[in-house]
Formats: C-alpha cells, sequence, structure tokens
C-alpha cells in the first residue's frame, strides 16, 4: 500500500507541474494577444 501511495504522490507532482505549466503558458499567450 505504501508503494501505491508513493506512486500517487509522484503523479500528483508531475500533473500539478503540468497544469502550472499551461497556466502560465495561457497568461503569456494572453498578454501577447493584448500587445
Amino acid at each position: 500500500m505504501q508503494d501505491l501511495g508513493n506512486l500517487g504522490l509522484k503523479y500528483l507532482n508531475k500533473y500539478a507541474d503540468h497544469v502550472v505549466y499551461d497556466h502560465i503558458n495561457a497568461q503569456n499567450i494572453e498578454n501577447k494577444l493584448k500587445l
């Protein structure tokens, strides 16, 4: 069960990084469109 928990945390961390990265990209695109 411990291994499953660690695997879940790794997946969540990867997913969270991806979401944050996409959010920053979206903001950058919005800023470029405003210029």
